[in-house]
Formats: structure tokens, sequence, C-alpha cells
């Protein structure tokens, strides 16, 4: 499977990507005009989205709106991990947070984590031998990318390369994500008069549309044979988790989704 993340993003069950939404920029919560650091006790400034979205059913795995630091990171990430059964081949952009975190949650070697994070080959050695991790490197010129180098940071280069099965490591999926998402959020809009004043009401409506993305949007790049045709189908339907496509009445009837 594969699990992408972009600037705090990421794909899961086959591949898996991640990213912060909006492609690494930020949300302002309470103040419109001052890009504050966030705080956390007052619940405003400058936020960001993390997202996990499984590649092959464009299902989105796990989020979380926070800061754009290292606990978060570890939050996110744990968070992804319980909700997979086996180890995807993780793709992302190149934020450090992610080499490091995985690092810790896929660490074979007993002991507590050191204060100081060894060196990248001593990581490599002490994570799981089946955990596959592949970022993508983008150099800009006066905010143009301008160059994409591919780096695989653990796992074996072959061995994702058949996982991969002729696509290439990228972290697309998320980040057409991010676009769906802004298109359906005016908080997250840029050059826009709208601002979330709480984290928890962003949050919550957040939480609303993704439901709604994996169990009633239809996804036209996602087709099943239904009598003897091809027809689009949720992310869902498409990762197995339901049978059928819900309805909204549906969505509105189970408030523990």
């Amino acid at each position: 499977g594969r699990c992408t993340l972009p600037s705090g993003h990421g794909r899961a069950a086959g591949q898996s990507s991640f990213g912060t939404v909006p492609d690494g920029r930020t949300l302002l919560v309470c103040k419109k005009k001052s890009r504050r650091d966030w705080n956390e006790q007052r619940g405003y400034g400058c936020a960001w989205v993390w997202i996990a979205l499984a590649s092959q059913s464009r299902l989105i795995v796990a989020w979380l709106a926070a800061d754009h630091k290292l606990d978060a990171c570890r939050t996110f990430l744990q968070t992804l991990k319980e909700r997979l059964r086996d180890i995807p081949l993780y793709m992302s952009d190149e934020l450090g947070h992610y080499e490091r975190v995985l690092w810790e949650i896929y660490r074979t070697v007993g002991g507590e984590l050191p204060k100081e994070p060894p060196s990248p080959a001593i990581r490599a050695a002490e994570v799981d031998p089946l955990l596959d991790y592949a970022r993508i490197v983008k150099t800009r010129k006066h905010h143009i990318v301008v160059k994409v180098d591919h780096d695989v940071m653990y796992g074996d280069p072959k061995r994702i390369e058949a996982r991969l099965a002729g696509a290439k490591i990228n972290t697309s999926y998320v980040e057409r994500f991010n676009l769906t998402l802004r298109q359906n959020n005016r908080n997250l809009g840029r050059r826009s008069l709208f601002f979330s004043k709480k984290m928890k009401d962003f949050a919550a409506r957040v939480d609303i549309f993704v439901a709604y993305y994996n169990l009633v949007r239809l996804h036209s790049t996602l087709k099943q044979v239904v009598g003897g045709r091809n027809v689009a189908v949720t992310p869902a339907q498409a990762a197995g988790l339901c049978p059928n496509r819900w309805t909204i009445t549906d969505l509105l009837a189970t408030p523990s989704i």
C-alpha cells in the first residue's frame, strides 16, 4: 500500500502521502491580519492542517489541525499508524519532522529515546526493516519550482519501486485534496474575508467535510463495475470500508463519525 503526506501531508494502506493544508501555508485562527505563532492556551495564531491520504482509494485516513512543530507531527503520525493494518509506503515532501517521527514510532531498538536523534545512517538501521519512506525535495527559484529530487529515507529502493508499480514518488493526490478542501471551506481561502475564530469550530468543520468526502462524495477517478458498467464510487467504497455510498441523512444520523 501507499500513504502520502505534504508539508505536514501523507498516503496509506498501499501508499500513504503526508502534507499540510494549504501546501505548507497557514490557517489563521482569531487574528486575520497578524501572522502570530500558534498559542495553544489562547487558541489563536497560525495553524496547519496535517493530512494523510491513501493514494489508491483517495481515502483520508487521518488529519490534524495544530501548529507545525515536532509534537504535532508525533500526534499526527501516531494516529495514522494506529489506523493502518500494516506498514504502507510513506511519501512526503521534505519536512524534516517526518523522518524523525517515523524513526521514533517504528524503532525496533529497546530503551528510551535519546534526547538528540542519532545520525541518519543509525536511524535507518534501527527502524523496522519493512518500513519504506521516500520524499520529494523541490528546489525553488523566485517561488517557482525549478527542480524536483526524490530521496529514499528508509527501506529498500528496489522494494519501493516495486510497490510503486510504475508510479512516481509524489504528493500530487494530497495536494489535489488540499484544493478540494480549500474550495469547500472559505476559512482556508487565500485573499478571503473569512477566517476561523475558534480552533474547535474549525476542527468540527473539517471533521464534517472529511466524513462527507470519504463516505458521500463520489470521486470521478474511482470506478467500480456495477450492473455491467463502470460507476463512480466514494473513497470509502474504493477502500472496501462500506459496500454502498452514504447519503447526507446517513451521515447526520451517525454522530460518532
